[in-house]
């Protein structure tokens, strides 16, 4: 699973805009920030707030350094402070937003930049940031329509191209999304979020040998950006390059110890790999961290559902994560499919539900909710739930898989074997390939 996501970017957007939108330049501390000597820009920046403690902009600067050298809750504290002192500046708003981000919090980041356009409605800036925030979450048709009016305000924040893109591949307009990277590496050829956002296309599109070139050359731009790496071992673990993968992901927490989704990552790999214990770990880690991140969750909850049969555990964590993040169709999913597992088919479907309402585009959510349909014994809107999705979408082998075992149970042996060779034939993944072989041979027995 590719998890590099956007929070590093989100990051990058917020440094970059916010240098841009109040921070002086010219102040020492400031250059060092930029030059990337967080360790001493922190140092005067604590000198200019211990010399006149009404300065905001002393303790947005030292929050943006602790953040930098990945110190997130201490990050927090700082800029709690200075939103206290001056509780209508929409700049420091967006920098809280960024760090609440990071830490997994979206909805606080979402309720930060609101309030942020609610005082300054033209600032282009803070449309920017919200469209990451949306991307991060995956309501990408709300981060193309902020992308979209971060562009209609200010045309130059190349930043924008490299989001809307992102988001509108995941929303399958994949032409246009490519359109709007390309335009951003043209004004930009080594703006590190564009090549980073470029190489998640390329990955999102399955061409993952081109995916590690860009992830590469982002890297040699920026050595220390955890999430390139992190999206570097994705790329390799899609080639089944798993060993390289893991190492892409050790040096990446190494880089960045306090991200959740990073320990998400590595743990699914290792899971992948038989060495479940570890994975376990990483994902009591992640959830360690950021306790309200609905993310790192979903992500051991559905680790309790594949490799244990400690459902119950399983459905807790997404129960705490649908608290966490009420319209993340993940967590539904998650749940529904616990309930499945549990044999509680009408809530399942209630969950599926409401995954499907807030992910039409999470193609698995609508598999579920057919197999849901199939459990509840409403066989007749299963078959057209699954028949539907297949003509959207005709290559998606769980949805032939999920036909066939219908059409099974059923007594329609021929055309489940059928769907069952289309299955075969489409898969994505080893798992799909080992489960299609599965069901074929058990037609045959």
């Amino acid at each position: 699973m590719q998890n590099s996501r956007f929070s590093a970017r989100a990051g990058a957007v917020l440094v970059s805009t916010l240098l841009l939108h109040g921070v002086a330049t010219a102040q020492p501390a400031a250059t060092l920030l930029q030059e990337g000597r967080y360790q001493e820009a922190l140092k005067k920046y604590k000198t200019q707030y211990s010399q006149d403690n009404s300065n905001t902009e002393a303790l947005r600067g030292a929050s943006e350094a602790l953040l930098r050298l990945n110190r997130p809750k201490e990050a927090l504290e700082t800029i709690n402070g200075a939103v206290q002192k001056a509780p209508g500046e929409p700049s420091l708003l967006a920098q809280r937003a960024e760090i609440f981000s990071v830490l997994g919090e979206h909805d606080n980041a979402l309720h930060d930049l609101n309030r942020g356009l609610r005082i300054a409605p033209q600032a282009a800036y803070l449309y920017l940031a919200r469209g990451y925030v949306h991307t991060e979450i995956g309501d990408f048709p709300a981060a193309v329509e902020d992308f979209s009016k971060t562009l209609q305000l200010d045309d130059s924040q190349t930043l924008a191209y490299a989001g809307r893109g992102y988001a509108r591949v995941q929303l399958g307009e994949v032409e246009s999304a490519f359109q709007d990277v390309d335009t951003a590496l043209e004004r930009d050829p080594n703006l590190v979020a564009a090549l980073h956002t470029k190489a998640d296309l390329l990955f999102r599109t399955e061409q993952y040998e081109k995916a590690l070139d860009y992830y590469d050359r982002g890297l040699e731009l920026d050595p220390d950006e955890a999430f390139l790496w992190a999206g570097k071992g994705g790329a390799l673990a899609a080639l089944d390059r798993v060993e390289e993968a893991l190492e892409c992901y050790n040096q990446a927490i190494e880089l960045a110890p306090d991200r959740p989704p990073l320990y998400t990552s590595r743990a699914q790999l290792l899971a992948r790999m038989g060495k479940l214990k570890a994975a376990l770990d990483d994902h009591n880690q992640a959830v360690e961290l950021g306790p309200e991140s609905a993310d790192a969750l979903v992500g051991r909850g559905q680790y309790y559902l594949d490799h244990t049969e400690d459902t119950e555990s399983a459905l807790a964590d997404f129960s705490r994560a649908v608290e966490a993040s009420p319209e993340l169709a993940e967590a539904y999913l998650g749940r529904g499919e616990a309930y499945l597992t549990l044999g509680r088919p009408s809530e399942a479907v209630k969950d599926l539900e409401k995954a499907v309402e807030y992910g039409p585009n999470v193609l698995y959510a609508r598999v579920a909710r057919a197999r849901a349909y199939g459990e509840y014994g409403w066989n007749k809107r299963a078959e057209q739930e699954y028949r539907k999705l297949l003509t959207e979408v005709p290559t998606f082998a769980p949805a032939y898989l999920g036909l066939g075992y219908l059409l099974q149970k059923q007594g329609q042996g021929e055309e489940a074997r059928e769907n069952f060779q289309e299955a075969l034939d489409h898969a994505g993944t080893p798992a799909e390939r080992q489960e299609a072989r599965e069901a074929l041979r058990g037609l045959s027995d």
